[in-house]
C-alpha cells in the first residue's frame, strides 16, 4: 500500500464526514424563517407591552389626571 493510497482513502473519508454532517437547504431555510419570526415577535411582544402599559389608567401620571378632570 503506497502513501497516495492512504491520502485518497483519508480524503474519501475526510469527504463522507463533510456530507454527513452537511444540513439540507430546506433545513437552512427554515431556520432562518423561524430567527426573522422569532425576532419580529419579540419586537411586537415589547411594543404591545408598551402601548398596553400606557394605555391603562395607572400606566401614566397623565391618565390619572385626566381622568379626575374628566369625572369632573
Amino acid at each position: 500500500m503506497s502513501s497516495s493510497d492512504s491520502t485518497d482513502r483519508s480524503r474519501t473519508e475526510e469527504l463522507r464526514v463533510t456530507e454527513q454532517h452537511q444540513l439540507p437547504r430546506s433545513a437552512v431555510t427554515t431556520d432562518k424563517v423561524f430567527l426573522s419570526f422569532a425576532k419580529s415577535f419579540s419586537l411586537a411582544t415589547a411594543y404591545s407591552a408598551n402601548v398596553g402599559g400606557m394605555a391603562t389608567l395607572t400606566g401614566t401620571p397623565p391618565n390619572v389626571l385626566f381622568k379626575g378632570l374628566a369625572d369632573g
